[in-house]
């Protein structure tokens, strides 16, 4: 909402910055505030000639207006900068619509406190994908074998430690590499993991010393495959151009 006189500061109260230095009469004695405004549903609606428009920066005006016994006369612009330049010229004493506030803007009107905020969005084209190809995307990724890769690597590791620390300390333990290996990298998995089957427990400190520092390089681990896999859901992204608005028409 863009304000020009005194008289509409008291009409939007404590909302309201002043830009003009002439102050008006009450309602009754004094012609009746100009306000500008452009078509911007669902903020301004146009209607029938002869109508005045509707929508909700209107209603908001016009309550406030009512509190305070004002009537307004609305004045339509095919462009929110005519809107905009009718003000600073005073063929309109205020703007209201959906007027985004800008710094170049706040440097020639002053403006009421925002009454809407409408965010930031960003519009990418609708692309499906085939189902390889998001299997491919998202599995099959450089960043994410890389990631799984040292995820098997340290828990290879830890396998190997575990089964060599262990194997004459557990009767079920196999004795050849590849058996015991594998057992080790079950327990691994299992213990990172946390589920806790119970089926393979270190029993030699060297053994427990290993546990330990796999169980808390595990969560590293798993917190570095974890975010992997999320950003690799903003690569179709990267590459991409780009594009930002210089001028807003509203």
């Amino acid at each position: 909402m863009v304000l020009r006189s005194m008289a509409l500061r008291r009409l939007v109260g404590c909302l309201a910055a002043v830009l003009g230095a002439a102050a008006m009469a009450p309602a009754a004695a004094a012609e009746p505030p100009k306000v500008g405004t452009k078509p911007f549903p669902p903020f301004v609606f146009e209607r029938d000639a002869g109508e005045q428009p509707t929508g909700y920066s209107i209603e908001l005006w016009q309550r406030m207006a009512q509190k305070l016994g004002y009537e307004t006369t609305f004045v339509t612009y095919d462009s929110l900068p005519a809107g905009l330049a009718a003000v600073e010229s005073g063929q309109v004493d205020a703007a209201i619509a959906g007027i985004s506030i800008t710094a170049e803007r706040e440097r020639r009107l002053d403006f009421s406190y925002g009454y809407y905020t409408s965010g930031l969005q960003v519009a990418v084209t609708d692309r499906s994908q085939h189902p390889a190809a998001i299997v491919h995307h998202y599995l099959l990724a450089p960043e994410i074998l890389r990631a799984l890769a040292i995820a098997l690597g340290i828990a290879f590791v830890s396998a190997n430690a575990f089964w060599f620390f262990e194997r004459h300390h557990h009767p079920d333990l196999p004795h050849q590499y590849w058996r015991g290996v594998g057992e080790g990298l079950w327990w691994a998995i299992v213990t990172a993991t946390t589920v806790g089957y119970g089926d393979r427990v270190p029993r030699t400190v060297p053994g427990r010393l290993v546990a330990i520092a796999w169980m808390l390089s595990g969560i590293v681990v798993f917190a570095y495959v974890t975010a992997t896999l999320a950003a690799s859901r903003h690569r179709p992204l990267q590459g991409s151009r780009t594009c930002t608005v210089s001028a807003w028409p509203w």
